[in-house]
């Protein structure tokens, strides 16, 4: 109710983002197993918002519901994050020459986070300076994704 579009991500924004995932929780917050808003404009959020605005991309068509991408990654990770994505995403870190130990195990844990780190250190550019960053956290979230995606477009 404050519009204010300043640009910047705050309270005032993050109390919206919230009465918004509260609008929608059976779509955003159930799936989740939530029944109260975060703040956090994630995932299942911007999926909401897209589906609101018409955004359907080339890239990503609408599916049936729980019919999944092979080797897409579609959520925030980070240690102890297990599944297929934590799978893809080894297999990419893998090829990208950043994962020596080379374990595909579907198991977020200490050599994935390290791995990640070296990623984000390779593209420091892209990824850390944007974020006012020097080094690599080990987090793979919405900036690592987005070079994630980058460098996969370019292989097909």
């Amino acid at each position: 109710p404050e519009g204010l579009i300043t640009g910047y991500f705050g309270s005032l924004t993050k109390q919206a983002v919230t009465r918004f995932q509260e609008k929608y929780a059976a779509e955003i917050l159930s799936p989740l197993n939530l029944s109260k808003g975060t703040g956090f404009f994630g995932p299942s959020s911007r999926k909401k918002v897209n589906e609101l605005l018409g955004v359907l991309t080339e890239e990503r068509p609408s599916l049936p519901p729980g019919q999944a991408i092979k080797g897409e990654i579609l959520r925030n990770l980070t240690v102890g994050s297990t599944g297929d994505d934590v799978t893809t995403l080894q297999q990419f870190l893998l090829d990208e020459g950043v994962y020596p130990e080379g374990l595909i195990t579907g198991y977020f844990g200490s050599l994935t986070k390290q791995a990640v780190t070296r990623f984000q250190e390779k593209y420091a550019a892209e990824i850390l300076t944007p974020l006012n960053l020097s080094k690599g956290t080990g987090f793979f979230g919405p900036s690592t994704l987005k070079k994630v995606n980058g460098l996969q477009e370019g292989k097909e």
